[in-house]
Formats: structure tokens, sequence, C-alpha cells
């Protein structure tokens, strides 16, 4: 849960270089976003492709939150797996639920086999996600010392459902590696 401190536990006070990466990964984030936009805005009938760029921009969203945390992180599109390397209290502005729609579109979602093309409803409520985890990173840009993002109403509730994971499921993060969050290897070479 947030509590409105403005201390986070066991978080530095990053130095300027990390806050400078971290607005690095929010601008490309900001990208993927505007890109989602215009293609959904298109009318173009390549729905895919903005949930494409909506997973991009809140996979980059979360990682600006772990580089401003110092938190290092493996590559990978698992959305969920990300943000269960964050802080709990940033976890807690997050929806686990929201993230795992999110995360399929990173690579399955590119291939007609394995995922249906979405709706303009599921590619807009997708790109809401995006956009409002994207709007977490710059509060914690602006200040001095890492806050935790605070849970917002924004997507319909979407996102607002605090704690990704039990106590169990984070010792089980801490004790095997992350991997990919992906229905097949077959399209490894994308």
């Amino acid at each position: 849960m947030v509590d409105g401190s403005t201390n986070v536990p066991d978080s530095p006070n990053p130095p300027q270089p990390a806050r400078d990466e971290a607005r690095r990964w929010v601008a490309r984030a900001r990208d993927d976003l505007a890109v989602a936009v215009i293609i959904t805005n298109s009318g173009a009938g390549v729905s895919w492709a903005a949930c494409f760029h909506a997973q991009q921009a809140a996979e980059k969203a979360i990682k600006a939150l772990l580089v401003l945390y110092g938190i290092d992180f493996p590559k990978t599109h698992a959305l969920t797996a990300l943000a269960m390397l964050l802080p709990l209290e940033a976890q807690g502005a997050l929806n686990s639920d929201a993230l795992a729609e999110l995360t399929p579109w990173a690579v399955a979602g590119r291939y007609p086999e394995d995922i249906a093309d979405p709706d303009l409803a599921t590619t807009n409520r997708l790109a809401a996600v995006a956009s409002s985890i994207i709007e977490l990173a710059p509060a914690s840009l602006s200040s001095t010392q890492p806050q935790p993002p605070a849970p917002t109403n924004r997507a319909s509730n979407y996102l607002a459902i605090p704690n990704l994971a039990s106590g169990a499921d984070r010792r089980r993060r801490r004790e095997s590696p992350v991997a990919d969050e992906r229905p097949s290897d077959r399209h490894t070479q994308a």
C-alpha cells in the first residue's frame, strides 16, 4: 500500500545519471504510446500493432521505475515479473491482471496464429492501461527521493488493485530466474 510518505525503505536517493536514464525510458514509453494512439485513430485495421506498442509503452515505463529505484532487471517482456521487482510500495499502484493482459502483445500478439485480433474496445483499454503506467513515473522523477507511485483510478480502476504478489510469490521470484511469458518459442527470431 502507498502510505503517502516520502521515503521508500531501502531505496537510495538516485544519482542524477539514474534520473536522466529513467527520463529516457519514459520518453520512449511515451513514443510507443503515441504510436499506439496514432494506429488506433487511423482506422487502418491493425489494432494488433496498437496493442504491441501499448505493451511496449507499459514495459518501458516499468523499466523507468526500476532504473529510478536502482534495481537491475532482466531482458524480458513479462510485465508482471518486472513489476514484482519494484518495492512493494510501488507495486501497489499496478494491477497484475492488466499487466498479464498486456504481456502477450510483446511477442505472441505479432503473429496471427497466437492471439486473435483485438477489437477497438480492447485496444483502447490497453492503451489506457499503458498511459496510466507511464503517468506513474513522472511523479517519481520530479522528486529528490524515489517515491512509490500513488494508486490511480484511471482506466476504470483497472490499475488500482494493490499487491501484485503474495509473500510466497515474492519468495519464489527471488529463488528462480525471470522468464518471458510466451505461449511458445516458435517465433523467437522476431
